[in-house]
């Protein structure tokens, strides 16, 4: 860009770009040479060159960092996301009345009603409003909670929210649990199974 610049403010005086420079010159800065007016451009220009460098460089930091969390899970890798549950997934009863809380962020204090469960996410009737969350949100810090079990899960991804006719459903992928929550997470899916 700058050999261009250089280039052209090396044109012959009477030439063409030149001449258009003068006519811009005489316009926009009152007679000042049209070189200044050519480097306050080309300043324009690597600024917003720099902008889009740097806003590329922070969604690949992103993207790399989501990876990272998803790659140190200890639960099975998921390929495609409308089929986030590799492991089985276990249908919950409305009567045994296994409630998700969340505990903090914007849905601090809302809960939901659990549908099924999996190693791998849950789905859940939610309590409040379906647009109070969105597909692709994520989650911090929510509990399972079956009378004194709780599970806190760390971290979660919305991957569904369906309004069906009799039922509004939300998804949720898990992202990170620490190791005694997973624990007490397998063994509640086990406890469930044998109903």
């Amino acid at each position: 860009m700058i050999s261009l610049i250089l280039f052209i403010l090396r044109e012959p005086p009477d030439s063409e770009l030149n001449s258009f420079l003068k006519s811009i010159s005489s316009t926009f800065s009152k007679g000042k040479n049209p070189s200044i007016i050519l480097f306050v451009i080309a300043i324009i220009f690597i600024l917003m060159f720099l902008v889009i460098v740097k806003y590329m460089f922070e969604v690949r930091r992103t993207r790399k960092k989501l990876e990272e969390i998803i790659e140190k899970r200890d639960f099975p890798r998921i390929n495609q996301e409308r089929d986030f549950r590799k492991s089985k997934r276990i249908k919950v009863s409305k009567e045994d009345n296994i409630q998700v809380r969340f505990k903090e962020g914007e849905h601090r204090g809302e809960t939901g009603l659990l549908l099924d469960i999996s190693k791998g996410g849950l789905s859940f009737e939610p309590n409040f409003p379906l647009r109070r969350m969105y597909v692709d949100e994520l989650i911090n810090n929510f509990e399972i909670v079956s009378g004194a079990t709780k599970i806190l899960i760390k971290k979660a991804k919305v991957v569904r929210i369906q309004h069906l006719y009799h039922k509004r459903v939300i998804a949720f992928r898990f992202l990170d649990i620490d190791l005694n929550n997973r624990e007490l997470l397998i063994k509640f899916i086990s406890d469930l199974e044998r109903k």
